[in-house]
């Protein structure tokens, strides 16, 4: 039988439920909507009120009660002492703040009709696991009622009415019909409570603990008793997670416990055994489909030049930039034997290009893809390449926010896995291709380094993790837990896709008013000047960008504020005039 006892707690008086409670008696008791728990007592409690009582009654638990006048628990008798207080018995007691007397009385409950007589014995209420089907009478008070519950409506078929299967709605049906028994009422608590809130187990790790293993619980009925008797365990209080030693022993008998129990299991650990790939197709079955996109005369020429590119580990966009050049050089000559074309029609061809409205990079990119055939493939003795000229480069400044721009683009973004992307390109001044290949294992969460695999030209690197940024991925792992790629596709096997990290970018720029182009790019250029504005030495912005040659760098300090807003302008040493007249 349940016992009650009066509870005194933050000065507040409540009434107690003595422990353990048995199972079925807590999930009809957690029906209450204020039922809570006090770690101070280990107890748990409902106000000391009248209408929390009358609630409390209504579940039809045989309870009695002990020493509710004494106003604690430090004394309650023994088991001895304990007698059964009949339920026709009244217990009066003041309640120091109203002044007024509750009367805790167990008195037989009847359920107040609030439906019309019409009603009554022709009611008939079913539940199929997604909803209740209702058929009753026609009155319009009870219509009123179904209309009033969330996800309601008249079924024309049936001829019934349907509610979603919730709790607020079995509770609102239940007080308005009281068509349930009480057994079967805690039984369809039970099933709408595991099937709307399931139990989940997840398993995961993450960078700040690389040698533990992450499990968090949730769901009806979280059963967290097995997690507490394993040695050494932690709790994570911000994200609600455990955190144990990591063995596949202790793994695998969590997993089968929690299995047992009917949990539903999502296994994130990293599995050695399962493939991880690009988001892009192998190299070799990307070369085959992209020969065939050229004529079929033009590929005796562009297949060894494929491999050679292959072999000296170009990337793939260099790859199919020169062979799209190389192409059309051949059309423009008509002639699909390159070895035939002359240093001085090259020439002319590029001069030919300058007219059109081609950028010089552009026509750069044709003098590279053309000089590489020549010397590595054709290697035709009277060629004579030193006659090919590059023209001039010109010097193009490249788009730079101020620091109120990129935070106004990080404030302007709400979805935590789009605000970690930003923040990990800028915050480490990334390439794209550097962004979408992080791996989970290249974040050294201790030394607070990133670690760049293979980025351009094949190099590694290491760029700095900053506080912002950890705080951040402590987030974005706690509700992503990636597995293997730090930002991971829909299919979580391969990575993010650049198009995706574009398309965020953009919308960022766009929703912070910023009218200007902004490319993920263009947040790199912004790290790099930042940084630069802030005194850090040019050598170690080259260093953190992968630049191979200083001068790739020194691009920046021609865009930083940092001399040229020290620099006091001729037209302000003239002396102030009135520039209205």
């Amino acid at each position: 039988m349940l016992q009650l006892f009066n509870l005194v707690h933050n000065d507040k008086r409540l009434i107690g439920f003595k422990s353990p409670i048995d199972p079925i008696i807590m999930a009809r008791l957690k029906m209450l909507d204020d039922f809570s728990y006090t770690k101070t007592h280990r107890t748990w409690y409902i106000p000391y009120a009248k209408s929390s009582f009358k609630a409390f009654k209504s579940l039809k638990i045989p309870f009695r009660i002990l020493n509710l006048h004494t106003g604690t628990t430090d004394d309650l008798p023994s088991k001895s002492e304990h007698t059964s207080i009949p339920q026709e018995s009244l217990v009066k007691t003041i309640d120091k703040k109203e002044n007024a007397t509750i009367s805790l009385v167990e008195e037989p409950i009847t359920n107040v009709d609030i439906r019309s007589k019409a009603t009554i014995g022709k009611l008939n209420i079913e539940w199929n696991g997604k909803g209740f089907r209702l058929k009753l009478p026609f009155v319009q008070v009870d219509i009123d009622f179904l209309k009033s519950l969330k996800g309601s409506y008249w079924n024309e078929n049936y001829k019934c009415w349907i509610i979603k299967s919730t709790i607020a709605n079995l509770k609102k049906l239940q007080d308005y019909f009281a068509f349930f028994g009480i057994d079967e009422y805690s039984r369809l608590y039970e099933l709408i409570s595991l099937r709307t809130n399931p139990q989940i187990v997840t398993l995961y790790q993450t960078p700040q603990y690389l040698e533990k293993l992450i499990v968090r619980i949730e769901g009806h009925g979280a059963d967290i008793s097995y997690i507490k008797g394993i040695v050494d365990r932690e709790y994570d209080k911000d994200y609600q997670r455990w955190i144990l030693p990591l063995s596949e022993e202790l793994t695998n008998r969590i997993i089968e416990h929690y299995t047992d129990l009917g949990a539903k299991i999502i296994n994130r650990l990293p599995n050695n055994k399962k493939n991880y790939h690009l988001q892009k197709n192998s190299y070799g079955i990307r070369v085959n489909h992209f020969i065939t996109k050229f004529p079929q005369s033009q590929r005796s020429i562009l297949e060894p030049y494929i491999s050679l590119l292959s072999r000296q580990h170009y990337s793939w966009n260099t790859v199919t930039s020169y062979c799209k050049k190389l192409s059309q050089v051949m059309h423009y000559f008509k002639s699909d034997d390159l070895d035939q074309i002359s240093a001085d029609q090259i020439n002319d061809y590029l001069y030919c290009l300058t007219k059109k409205d081609i950028s010089h990079s552009a026509i750069n990119v044709v003098f590279s893809a053309i000089k590489l055939y020549f010397e590595k493939i054709s290697m035709i003795t009277d060629f004579k390449i030193e006659k090919m000229k590059r023209p001039k480069k010109g010097r193009y400044l490249p788009t730079i926010l101020s620091i109120g721009e990129v935070e106004r683009m990080l404030k302007s973004t709400k979805n935590l896995k789009h605000l970690s992307i930003l923040y990990t390109i800028y915050g480490g001044g990334l390439r794209l291709n550097e962004l979408l290949n992080l791996r989970v294992k290249d974040i050294h969460w201790e030394r607070n380094q990133l670690f760049v695999n293979k980025g351009k030209g094949k190099k590694d690197r290491m760029v700095m993790l900053s506080q912002s940024l950890k705080q951040l991925l402590e987030r974005y792992f706690a509700e992503y837990k990636p597995q293997f790629w730090l930002f991971e596709g829909k299919d979580r096997k391969t990575n993010y896709s650049s198009r995706s990290v574009q398309a965020v970018v953009k919308r960022a720029a766009r929703v912070a008013g910023i009218s200007r182009r902004v490319s993920p790019h263009t947040l790199r250029h912004c790290f790099a000047t930042h940084l630069l504005d802030h005194g850090t030495d040019v050598r170690y912005i080259q260093e953190l960008l992968g630049h191979k040659d200083i001068k790739t760098t020194l691009i920046y300090t021609h865009v930083t504020t940092r001399k040229i807003g020290q620099i006091e302008s001729p037209l302000d040493k003239i002396g102030k005039r009135d520039i209205t007249q």
